[in-house]
């Protein structure tokens, strides 16, 4: 299990998605899925959009 505390990683994901470099990809406000965008943009080279 990992030391870091609840507050501090929202917080660190909160300042990703400030900077962009991060999307919060699920619309809820609990159990919410993060997305790396440069990860996303690699998955969906040649994919067909659903």
């Amino acid at each position: 299990m990992s030391s870091l505390s609840f507050s501090t990683a929202s917080r660190a994901i909160e300042t990703l998605v400030e900077l962009g470099i991060a999307r919060e990809i699920t619309g809820g406000r609990r159990n919410r899925l993060f997305g790396y965008d440069a990860d996303l943009a690699i998955l969906s080279e040649g994919a067909e959009p659903l």
